[in-house]
């Protein structure tokens, strides 16, 4: 209930309709949630033992997003690798 509450007061405050960003998440987020994980696997095999556990959550949400990001934006430029994904 709280994150829910959370997420809909932050709408309220941010201008999220035109924002750029958003439009990135949008339309690539599918193919995020299907890269993610594979990234997130990668960076705990580089980084396990060397930092912090704490430090190494955070790092692996910033790395996971940006690369699955980047990632989803490459495969969508192409039709035959869109298709792969399961996008039109």
């Amino acid at each position: 209930i709280m994150a829910f509450t959370t997420l809909v007061w932050l709408g309220s405050r941010i201008r999220w309709e035109h924002s750029k960003v958003f439009d990135v998440f949008s339309k690539n987020s599918m193919v995020i949630y299907l890269l993610h994980q594979q990234v997130i696997y990668f960076s705990i095999f580089l980084l396990n033992g060397l930092i912090n556990p704490y430090l190494n959550a955070a790092i692996n949400l910033a790395v996971s997003l940006l690369v699955s990001t980047l990632l989803s934006i490459l495969l969508m430029r192409f039709k035959v690798t869109r298709f792969m994904v399961g996008e039109k």
